[in-house]
């Protein structure tokens, strides 16, 4: 098409003619609970150039594991180590030690709360006695478990209990008040959460399980409402290589959800004593993932079969006979095999 034809065309399909001051699109809308408020205030809504020139990089309690300010996620499956590993995030965080070996404690909070419902105290108190965290109880470690009252995150006593300190809620769907699976609700808990860190929080960490045990975990992973992962500002999963030896399986932590700095995969390892519950960090298992290979698995059928033949064994006895053979299995995982045999039989 030349000049000429678009010029003749052109007065065919003439521009509107918008009006230079459109009436308002929202004029006559009644604003609720917003009615009295001075619209030519909108300023008061935004950032000042001033607060985003002078405000801090981010800060961290953990370098590279938890920062200030932070609602962060762990997610996992049943059986995942879950609340070990934030037993020594806790530990960490009251000592000043490294985390895992690893991570350096940058800044301790005055004290750590951490809401534990689905434990009982016994549980929960050996735990606590084995990791050397006795002492800190009612001074600068606070807990709830299964056998205290049941206390909701608008409690004023709590809220104020929490000012200054890191939070843990072991497991998030507990303190959860309506339908997981709704959008509304989610939202409701995320603000609850938003607001208690705006009230001095230093940081809040949510246990939360996921729908179903697999090799990946992703932020998607978790039960319930995707709207989970869309609050929290960081989110790790965590995982076993294998389940049927858990006390001598590594766990796998994937950093799901990374805000303001990089975050590898990485491994931890049990110390295999079941009175022992610290964890360290496997130098070199950066980017790590779960692969169970040729040599786990055939050492896996080895154990059994061996258990099937000496099925008279204690569980003590099988653990050092595999042992001998190269083969490390716990004590309570022997006993499950030596069943698992006896049934066969």
């Amino acid at each position: 098409m030349n000049a000429e034809e678009r010029k003749n065309i052109l007065p065919s399909n003439p521009r509107p003619d918008f009006p230079r001051n459109p009436r308002p699109v929202l004029s006559g809308v009644t604003f609720g609970k917003h009615k009295d408020v001075n619209p030519a205030e909108w300023r008061q809504l935004f950032h000042t150039r001033e607060d985003i020139e002078n405000a801090p990089d981010p800060e961290y309690l953990i370098h590279g594991f938890l920062q200030e300010e932070s609602i962060t996620g762990l997610i996992g499956p049943a059986r995942a180590r879950k609340s070990i590993v934030v037993l020594n995030v806790i530990h960490a965080l009251l000592t000043g030690g490294k985390l895992f070996g690893h991570f350096d404690v940058t800044s301790k909070p005055g004290r750590v709360v951490y809401l534990c419902p689905e434990s009982g105290m016994k549980s929960l108190g050996r735990r606590v006695r084995n990791m050397g965290l006795a002492r800190c109880i009612g001074d600068s470690l606070f807990m709830t478990s299964m056998n205290s009252e049941l206390v909701e995150l608008d409690d004023p006593r709590l809220v104020e209990a929490v000012r200054g300190s890191v939070l843990i809620i072991d497991t998030a769907i507990r303190f959860f008040n309506g339908d997981e699976n709704s959008s509304q609700d989610m939202k409701i808990f995320g603000e609850q959460c938003q607001l208690l860190i705006r009230g001095g929080v230093r940081a809040i960490v949510l246990l939360h399980h996921t729908s179903k045990r697999g090799e990946t975990l992703t932020l998607e992973s978790g039960r319930g409402s995707g709207d989970f992962g869309g609050f929290l500002t960081c989110c790790w999963g965590t995982t076993l290589d294998d389940y049927e030896d858990a006390y001598n399986s590594h766990s796998l932590m994937t950093c799901v959800k990374q805000r303001d700095f990089r975050a590898d995969n990485f491994k931890l390892s049990p110390s295999g004593d079941e009175e022992n519950f610290f964890l360290q960090y496997v130098e070199g298992s950066a980017n790590a993932r779960v692969q169970v290979g040729a040599k786990e698995k055939a050492g896996k059928a080895k154990a059994m079969a061996f258990a099937r033949a000496n099925h008279t064994m204690t569980g003590e006895e099988l653990s050092k006979a595999l042992a001998e053979m190269g083969i490390r299995y716990s004590v309570s995982s022997c006993r499950n095999m030596l069943r698992e045999a006896k049934a066969a039989t």
